[in-house]
């Protein structure tokens, strides 16, 4: 919250001094960060940078900043009402962050004709005015990068041809793959909540909320006169640091072959009513929880992306009803075993769905847990029915 208040204070003091334009021999980049190991921070990030030497002015414009103090933050952010907001902050500051954190961050000099420089100077001006500086946050259509894009094509009056029209040859889960590393949680979180719709064709424009997309669209981009939006060559501003490693977490694959372990040492005491019945219950417990949270991505948030989720075949909600249901209960029995046979059938369709039609991209660990659930299914049905016999 202090650093947030800082930012505010910061604001409005250079505010001030925004009461002129910008100089002719001032000059705009574009600021391209790598990616760290948060969550917030896996997919890099996007700045504009102004320096005017004459006037000892060097600030760099974040289109990325948020307060985690906001009333009901975290609910908001899994909805998908996030609200980010436009602040700046001292050029050398601005890199000693990323210094800390050993990112890597380059600059590209923009080719911006004197007008266009005044007005994109007075744009980030009026934008930083306390009505105009909050934006809902889209991580595809509305983020730090396509803020850059938005600014610069009010600047140039939409002079700037971006990129070809159409659709392009990648996907949005093939380009969020170019910033995860495979095997771990951050990716299959990710896997996990993101659904069909990811795995659609992206235009050539849908391709720039990514900042290293950003940057090379800009370096190839061109105005209607022919000359390129981009001056010289990427300048590297901060390279070759040692990344700062967080402590290591557990694979997935260890957690989730140990999690397969004891669901069979679960089945293999079936004969021990208590500690069996007890045991299921907590995993489709874990199951119907994670299946509420893809229920809610799926259904009720507006994040884009998250609809159409096939992972909801496996972390599925309905399967809470399997704790509440006694498999012994003459009552419950018919129901019991006729929805772990539903229960089945859904893991077939996604299998069939995933691995033959491909309508889905599952991450590897997923079917381990489909196979889980499978056994945990099949288990729980001849359970039901050796209680019968008995």
């Amino acid at each position: 919250m202090k650093r947030y208040i800082k930012t505010i204070i910061f604001s409005f003091l250079i505010l001030l001094s925004f009461n002129v334009k910008a100089q002719d021999n001032g000059q705009f980049y574009l600021i391209t960060c790598e990616p760290g190991d948060e969550i917030y921070t896996l997919f890099g990030h996007s700045a504009l940078r102004y320096e005017d030497k004459d006037r000892g002015l060097d600030i760099v414009f974040n289109y990325g900043l948020f307060n985690f103090d906001t009333p009901n933050f975290l609910w908001k952010f899994v909805l998908g009402e996030t609200d980010y907001l436009l602040g700046y902050t001292n050029y050398n500051h601005f890199v000693k962050s990323y210094k800390r954190e050993g990112r890597q961050v380059y600059q590209d000099t923009l080719n911006l004709t004197s007008e266009e420089k005044h007005l994109l100077f007075e744009n980030l001006r009026v934008n930083l005015q306390a009505n105009n500086r909050i934006y809902r946050y889209n991580y595809l259509r509305n983020n730090c990068s396509t803020k850059i894009t938005e600014q610069i094509d009010k600047a140039t009056q939409k002079n700037v041809t971006w990129i070809k029209e159409g659709k392009s040859d990648f996907t949005y889960r093939d380009l969020l793959d170019r910033y995860l590393k495979p095997n771990t949680w951050n990716a299959v979180g990710i896997y996990l909540a993101l659904g069909a719709t990811c795995d659609q064709k992206a235009t050539w424009k849908e391709t720039m909320f990514l900042p290293r997309e950003l940057q090379e669209t800009f370096i190839n981009a061109k105005k209607s006169s022919g000359t390129k939006i981009i001056q010289g060559k990427t300048r590297p501003l901060l390279r070759n640091l040692q990344p700062i490693e967080n402590g290591k977490a557990l694979s997935p694959w260890i957690v989730f072959v140990a999690y397969l372990t004891m669901v069979i040492a679960i089945i293999a005491l079936k004969k021990k009513r208590i500690i069996f019945n007890i045991g299921v219950r907590l995993f489709w417990l874990l199951n119907s929880i994670a299946g509420l949270i893809l229920a809610f991505l799926c259904f009720v948030s507006i994040h884009p992306l998250t609809g159409w989720n096939l992972n909801i075949l496996v972390l599925n909600p309905l399967t809470l009803l399997f704790v509440f249901l006694n498999p012994i209960n003459s009552k419950h029995k018919k129901l019991y075993r006729s929805l772990h046979i539903a229960y089945i059938i859904c893991l077939i369709i996604f299998v069939i769905s995933t691995m033959i039609f491909q309508i889905q991209t599952i991450h590897p660990v997923v079917y381990l847990l489909s196979f889980t659930y499978l056994l945990l299914g099949i288990a729980c049905i001849r359970y039901s029915r050796f209680s019968e016999n008995k």
